[in-house]
């Protein structure tokens, strides 16, 4: 099986920190979305999961044409297989 690394934007609920909203960033948006988060220089792939701050997640958000909410937002890779 192949695999790539995909990105996702995770929306956490402050309150009970349980996963309220998610969605793929598309793959000719990384590169935008990637320049708005501090990310680790020794994690190439962006594998690992990064806070983003609410203006950058409201910068995100509207390139991925999705309704800002008051949560917790990070940027998370994982495998996508195809």
């Amino acid at each position: 099986m192949n695999y790539t690394i995909a990105h996702r934007l995770v929306g956490y609920d402050p309150d009970t920190e349980r996963v309220a909203f998610q969605k793929e960033i598309p793959d000719n948006l990384l590169r935008t979305v990637l320049s708005l988060v501090e990310t680790d220089k020794d994690d190439s792939d962006v594998f690992d999961s990064y806070p983003v701050t609410r203006s950058a997640a409201r910068d995100i958000l509207g390139m991925i044409h999705a309704e800002a909410r008051d949560l917790d937002y990070f940027l998370e890779g994982y495998q996508r297989s195809f």
